[in-house]
């Protein structure tokens, strides 16, 4: 059961802050390198970015 809560943490993780993280990276600095390539890089940069936009749009919806 705990193997089963773990993996639903770490994908719902995944899908939220490290795929838009790394679009957002790949969108304004890295058009040279794969998505893929980025992607897989630098995990915690991606997640950084992604929490850091999330966070942000968050406040700017419940601001308007």
């Amino acid at each position: 059961m705990d193997s089963i809560g773990s993996a639903i943490v770490e994908f719902i993780l995944y899908a939220l802050f490290l795929v838009p993280g790394a679009l957002i990276r790949w969108v304004f600095l890295h058009k040279n390198k794969t998505f893929g390539q980025i992607l897989k890089e630098d995990p915690y940069t991606n997640g950084f970015v992604g929490l850091f936009v999330f966070i942000f749009l968050l406040t700017l919806i419940l601001l308007l």
